[in-house]
């Protein structure tokens, strides 16, 4: 069985969903799961090796670390001295150009590099550091004509011709291996999750969203093919999953602003209004004169309640609740707690004090 078998559609895609990575343009992987190949900025990495190098272990999948070209070339061209020595371009670092200024000071120094490709986005045989290849890649949109490496294109840029070719020499220098698509070497090292972190997670979710009161009555009548029989089958296969994984500790998410203390239902962290059932189909409200017929926006989203940050891990259990869009909007990337000190801040600032 799945946490999902008793959802509507709409319900078990917003579950789904929690599996994958944000979405990211250039060498950022679109829609792709949280637990693939990671990519991590070169202070983060520098961060990691002096303070916690076992961090890079939890990447089952692999990490390369993104490098400006500053942070690598001296001005003659040559590597810089201090350009850490445990980094080597191709294998588990590449030096991405994002800047026109960048450009033009530095891709004179790399005529013997080749640009990033990936050749597996998942393999148990070939070692992680060895399923991608190259040593740039560019993202330069502000510059006519653009450069955009091939993996950094999106499928409509595909479409041109200079990348058709790009593709087609790519595809015949390893005709023994079928390459993947070339849509991003990773994701964002804050987003990652690994499998079993990931399925713990979508059971708590699926767990606080069987605590919604009326939920049975709002899938019952939002599909025929959801039956009484089903929504108890899947409410205790949910509930034996999370007895036995430890993810049904109630008072700790009522602790964490998850649920209320009061019937344990769920609430949004940020402004801890009760989350009524209906609300979990609902999508989000548009402003008159601003509405747009192909919105696909959720009134109620995931929300963690402290955020995701470089070498934190946070996508995980005990860390996550359902909240309003618009809450999740103000809270960006900080904490609940960051968020309210945040807002008080603000209040204080507009005098006004009774807040």
């Amino acid at each position: 069985m799945n946490c999902t078998d008793a959802f509507t559609k709409k319900l078990k895609k917003k579950i789904t969903k929690t599996r994958e990575a944000r979405g990211g343009g250039g060498i950022y992987k679109r829609r792709n799961k949280r637990s693939n190949r990671v990519i991590i900025h070169y202070n983060i990495y520098k961060k990691i090796i002096k303070e916690d190098i076992k961090i890079l272990d939890l990447y089952k999948r692999g990490y390369a670390v993104r490098v400006k070209p500053k942070e690598y070339f001296k001005e003659n061209g040559e590597a810089k001295d201090d350009f850490e020595k445990s980094l080597k371009l191709g294998e588990n670092a590449f030096l991405y150009f994002k800047t026109r200024d960048d450009w033009d000071k530095y891709i004179k120094y790399c005529s013997k590099f080749n640009e990033v490709a990936e050749l597996y986005t998942k393999s148990k045989e070939v070692e992680n550091n060895k399923q991608w290849i190259g040593e740039y890649c560019t993202f330069i949109k502000n510059k006519d004509p653009q450069e955009i490496s091939l993996i950094c294109t999106t499928g409509s840029e595909k479409k041109n011709p200079k990348y058709k070719k790009k593709l087609i020499k790519l595809q015949k220098k390893f005709e023994n291996i079928k390459l993947p698509k070339q849509a991003g070497l990773g994701n964002f090292d804050y987003d990652y999750a690994d499998e079993n972190e990931i399925k713990n997670v979508e059971y708590q979710l699926s767990m606080m969203i069987f605590r919604s009161k009326g939920i049975e009555k709002e899938l019952l009548n939002r599909s025929s093919k959801i039956t009484d029989k089903k929504i108890k089958k899947a409410k205790d296969h949910i509930n034996e999953f999370c007895k036995k994984n430890y993810l049904d500790d109630i008072k700790k998410l009522a602790e964490l602003r998850a649920l209320d203390f009061k019937n344990f239902e769920p609430i949004c962290p940020l402004c801890l209004k009760k989350i009524e059932a209906e609300m979990f189909f609902k999508g989000s409200e548009q402003e008159e004169g601003r509405e747009e017929e192909d919105n696909t926006q959720s009134e109620i989203v995931l929300m963690h309640i402290s955020g995701l940050k470089p070498m934190k891990l946070n996508h995980r259990i005990y860390n996550l609740g359902w909240g309003h869009k618009d809450c999740n909007t103000i809270q960006g990337d900080k904490s609940i707690s960051e968020t309210l000190e945040y807002l008080q801040n603000i209040l204080r600032t507009n005098n006004m004090t009774n807040y």
